[in-house]
């Protein structure tokens, strides 16, 4: 690990439990959605996934690179800002994507007990290298679990 790189401290038990079940839901409602749809419609909200993977990649790799000390808080509101302008923005299409994608990057978090961002985090898993920033969702809930359980936090 170079000096640039910072690892995310592990979830706690509360945390990880609501990561799953946003996560889950918000796959629910995309699969859910896709299901209903025409073959058209899923090969858009795939290419409209495929693009924002590639986005964040990219902006992943700038932030490894050259702007390693950006502010946590400041950076992880600024990398969701074209997630939820897609949403907003997007039509059905862009928010069937966004959804997914959050949802599914939630449930790797889970998995890996990460308190990484979440729309770095697939990034963070293609390169093998952690950004600093926090996940926006449960950063509340991962700092109250860090400090409940003194110098480890709580079990996760």
């Amino acid at each position: 690990m170079s000096d640039n790189e910072t690892r995310q401290p592990k979830t706690g038990v509360i945390a990880r439990s609501l990561r799953a079940m946003l996560g889950g839901l918000l796959c629910w409602m995309a699969y859910t959605v896709m299901s209903a749809e025409a073959t058209d419609f899923n090969l858009n909200v795939l290419w409209v996934f495929g693009g924002l993977l590639v986005f964040y990649l990219l902006v992943h790799i700038s932030i490894i690179r050259y702007r390693p000390t950006m502010n946590r808080w400041l950076g992880a509101l600024l990398v969701a800002t074209p997630l939820i302008a897609l949403f907003v923005l997007g039509g059905q299409p862009g928010r069937v994507a966004a959804v997914g994608y959050v949802g599914i990057t939630l449930l790797l978090l889970t998995a890996k007990g990460n308190t990484a961002n979440e729309v770095l985090f697939m990034p963070a898993l293609l390169s093998g290298k952690e950004t600093h920033l926090p996940c926006l969702l449960f950063a509340p809930i991962d700092v109250i679990e860090q400090n409940l359980g003194g110098p480890g936090g709580m079990p996760g």
